[in-house]
């Protein structure tokens, strides 16, 4: 119906009643046998008009399709934007709960602990159990190091102690508390035992020039052979660190139990304990 450029084509032509244009309204007035030709006033004036229902149709068409796509959108965005806030909410209604949770379980876990802890009552029993087992004598075989102030360190030295006694012991529920001595000096030894069973004590000289401190590891074994790690600061600054290996606190071992009378005499130390444990 249009021309090249779009605009409508003209009408002043012969028109055949069965063409499908508005043009078949003015031809109701000729008959099917009959071709008339219309004025081209007639004509056009129908033609224009079907090219103006046409365009405006497309326009009713197009305007409805912007319109449905543009509403499209804003739904996709406002679906998108109550999906986000929803998220959100989620993430601070979960974040409490979560929160609470953490702590609740770390309660528990602390109160579990606390409740797994045996009563003072119990670590009495479970040390006097062991604590006959930490009166003996044992031999100490050790490497040691000094340095002056202002001096380079000197060479290592090997020590030795031929025997030295743990003359008296008592279970606590703190842990087993113990005086021994060796030829030298008496001393102090408290022995404790870790929740994953490890044994370790701390052994402090009294009246030795200079004093001294050392730790002592069983590992597993109460009064088992054992390491000795410590230090000593003599008045002139004289610092001096060893390491010793030690033998299980027994019977037998050294000079044996029999020599710790003489040792713990010495300085006063009850050996009754050893006697008993020894069979002497």
């Amino acid at each position: 119906r249009l021309t090249n450029d779009g605009a409508p084509r003209s009408a002043c032509s012969l028109v055949p009643h069965s063409s499908p244009t508005r043009l078949a309204a003015l031809m109701d007035r000729y008959t099917v046998e009959q071709e008339k030709e219309l004025t081209c006033k007639e004509a056009d004036d129908a033609m224009k008009a079907d090219f103006d229902f046409d365009v405006l149709v497309d326009g009713i068409f197009a305007a409805t399709k912007a319109t449905l796509v543009a509403a499209f959108l804003c739904f996709a965005e406002a679906t998108k934007a109550t999906l986000v806030a929803g998220a959100c909410v989620v993430c601070l209604l979960a974040a409490p709960t979560h929160a609470f949770a953490t702590v609740q379980a770390r309660t528990s876990a602390a109160d579990a602990t606390v409740q797994a802890r045996p009563s003072a009552a119990d670590r009495t029993a479970a040390y006097a159990r062991s604590v006959d087992l930490w009166v003996g004598g044992y031999t100490v075989e050790g490497t040691k190091l000094s340095i002056s102030p202002g001096k380079a360190p000197g060479a290592t030295e090997s020590f030795s102690v031929p025997q030295e006694c743990i003359c008296s012991a008592k279970a606590t529920e703190n842990g087993i508390f113990a005086s021994g001595a060796n030829p030298g000096n008496p001393f102090l030894l408290v022995a404790t035992q870790s929740d994953a069973g490890e044994w370790t004590a701390e052994q402090t000289s009294v009246g030795a020039t200079p004093p001294y401190k050392a730790t002592m590891r069983f590992g597993a074994t109460a009064g088992g052979v054992h390491t000795a790690v410590g230090s000593t600061l003599n008045s002139r600054g004289v610092s001096t660190a060893f390491s010793a290996e030690q033998s299980v606190i027994g019977c037998a071992e050294g000079e044996g139990a029999s020599a710790c009378e003489a040792v713990c005499g010495k300085h006063a130390l009850p050996w009754d304990m050893i006697r008993r444990r020894c069979g002497l």
